[in-house]
């Protein structure tokens, strides 16, 4: 399975990512390259970030730092967990509504 998101702000494009879930050793694991408005990459080359998958439930996926939740049938959330240069992690939240 492959997704694409874009974040803007503003009215321009702070990044993008490019993601998959694929099997490895048995389970699933989500993985992504992230980019910058000019298609410059964050990950060296080879590298992707990767989310080893903990749970799934009737109505919740969850990896190791990343959490798809539906909460009824028109809305889901997105739960990701981010750390900072400095060390300091924070849960940044993304809702989703179908149109």
């Amino acid at each position: 399975m492959m997704a694409t998101f874009k974040l803007v702000v503003d009215d321009k494009v702070k990044f993008y990512e490019i993601e998959i879930i694929r099997e490895v050793d048995n389970t699933l694991v989500l993985q992504l390259k992230h980019f910058n408005h000019d298609l410059t990459g964050w990950e060296k080359q080879n590298e992707t970030e990767d989310f080893p998958l903990k749970l799934i439930t009737k109505n919740k996926v969850e990896f190791e730092g990343l959490t798809f939740e539906r909460l009824s049938s028109r809305n889901m959330i997105v739960s990701v967990i981010v750390e900072d240069n400095q060390g300091k992690t924070e849960t940044l939240v993304f809702n989703y509504t179908k149109e």
